[in-house]
């Protein structure tokens, strides 16, 4: 059955390389339909591509008897795919950003070896969600990309049914609709990791995962898993570990892994059923809800508002720094570790509750049975003492004054406010160029004044943004001639320098 089904996709493109059966012509429908679009009696793959003035669709397949066949259509209002089939699909932002609908697709393919997908993309990538979406194959990816990112959003959902779920080089940004992901539809088996990505993004929407227990004590699933960072602003996640042993003592997964970034929560709400929190750099929580097993940092844990709630405890660097209104909740005994914790920034409207030892029957509990530590602080005005969204002069002052520089307060705050700043999904710039190329495109890429002249600008997007940028005033040129585009700048001047480009109106 797999080699007759390679045969057909063999034939189907050599078909359409070496005989005028690819028919250029304006799309016939908004829809493809994959399991009953005209000419084809089946359709082994469709690449979708993104170009200047809309997208190219290309169908490639078999006809009613049995002949390779093939299609092509430019097509300038939206695509939809839908429809049900073992059909391979592409979808290429390359050389231009490439969005698409899925209504009720259904994709069902077996296993392929390697890094075999349902849905393979490269380049920059957005996604409606409409309707139930389906992307089933055992053993691989629903989403793979060698290069580029995904945004999804919409209404509907997104069920995918496979070894490993989404794997992005780049970004993954979820802004809303739901994403199921699972080996199958019960959950009885689950898959080895969820969504794998440098950074990912929640703004709204669900993310649910079910993921395989660890194989070993030192080896962990992921359900989210990103290089350099994760950021969950809005939305839900949950996660729950398949087969978990009822009352096992270990955690059983990883909800969120940021192998070297940071963890940032400033809303929504994170469910890890068996699973911790980990972060080679910080986790700083602000907003939301968080239940998990274990919070687990590299370089520092801050609390500075929102819900929490751990069955086992904290791992990391001390101080642990409480502040603000921070409600934090410890089903197991911290009266021997209370001096890990940092509670001079924490309100009277904030907690630290714990578990008392067993052997103090005198202990002093609230009516669930918790010992509770109140802050001492009077809340601020017209905000939470830990909100960091605020003056971001005020805020970094705060920290290099407080505690918390101890424990590198200036990066947390820092980059809290950064990702409350920038546009949703952009990434913290990392040098000058990068910076004014984001400044640029925010102000709606203007032409400058004069032609750009830097001779170490070799980009030509990002020419024009640092002639821009320099005109404005916004940034400043090393020389006549150079603008340095590689040279490093800290996050408080990408702080200053948006600020300065998108001052506040009073």
């Amino acid at each position: 059955m797999k080699l007759r089904k390679l045969a057909r996709q063999l034939a189907a493109a050599a078909v359409a390389g070496a005989m005028a059966l690819s028919l250029c012509m304006p799309a016939l429908a908004e829809t493809w339909n994959i399991s009953n679009q005209p000419g084809f009696s089946e359709v082994d793959s469709i690449t979708v591509t993104g170009t200047t003035g809309g997208r190219t669709v290309e169908l490639f397949g078999v006809d009613a008897s049995n002949e390779g066949s093939s299609s092509e259509y430019t097509e300038t209002d939206e695509t939809v795919l839908s429809g049900s089939g073992a059909t391979y699909t592409s979808l290429n932002g390359h050389s231009a950003p490439v969005s698409v609908a899925l209504n009720e697709l259904n994709i069902m393919l077996e296993d392929i070896s390697g890094s075999g997908a349902c849905i393979r993309t490269g380049g920059d990538v957005s996604v409606d969600l409409r309707g139930k979406n389906i992307l089933t194959i055992p053993g691989n990816y629903g989403i793979y990309s060698e290069k580029g990112s995904l945004t999804l959003g919409g209404t509907g959902t997104l069920n995918i049914r496979s070894g490993h779920g989404i794997r992005m080089s780049d970004s993954f940004t979820l802004n809303s609709g739901i994403v199921d992901i699972a080996e199958t539809e019960t959950s009885t088996m689950a898959l080895q990791s969820g969504i794998t990505a440098d950074t990912i993004t929640l703004n709204g929407g669900r993310i649910h995962v079910s993921i395989a227990p660890p194989t070993s004590e030192d080896y962990y699933n992921d359900a989210l898993y990103a290089r350099k960072g994760i950021f969950i602003r809005g939305g839900s996640v949950v996660t729950k570990t398949a087969n978990t042993v009822s009352g096992a003592d270990t955690v059983q997964h990883r909800a969120l892994h940021s192998l070297e970034g940071d963890i940032v929560i400033s809303g929504g709400s994170v469910q890890a059923e068996g699973g911790e929190l980990y972060a080679g750099g910080s986790i700083h929580i602000s907003n939301g809800e968080v239940i998990a097993d274990v919070l687990c940092s590299d370089n520092g844990l801050t609390i500075s508002g929102g819900k929490v709630t751990v069955k086992k405890g904290f791992n990391g660097p001390d101080p642990i720094v409480l502040s603000g209104n921070a409600k934090v909740t410890c089903d197991s005994d911290l009266s021997g570790a209370l001096w890990r914790f940092n509670l001079s920034g924490l309100t009277t409207d904030g907690y630290l509750r714990y578990r008392p030892d067993p052997s103090d029957i005198g202990a002093e509990t609230d009516d669930e049975g918790y010992v509770v530590v109140r802050g001492t602080l009077e809340p601020q005005p017209g905000g939470d003492a830990g909100n960091a969204s605020g003056d971001a002069g005020g805020a970094i002052a705060v920290v290099a004054l407080g505690s918390a520089a101890v424990w590198g307060g200036y990066e947390v705050v820092t980059r809290v406010i950064l990702n409350e700043l920038l546009p949703e999904g952009a990434a913290i710039p990392a040098n000058r160029g990068q910076l004014a190329l984001l400044v640029w495109n925010n102000a709606g890429r203007p032409e400058p004044a004069a032609q750009p002249a830097f001779a170490d600008v070799a980009d030509a997007d990002m020419a024009k943004a640092a002639q821009w940028c320099a005109e404005q005033g916004i940034m400043e040129t090393k020389s006549a001639d150079t603008f340095k585009p590689e040279g490093w700048t800290p996050k408080f001047n990408v702080i200053e320098t948006w600020n300065k480009a998108f001052p506040k109106t009073a």
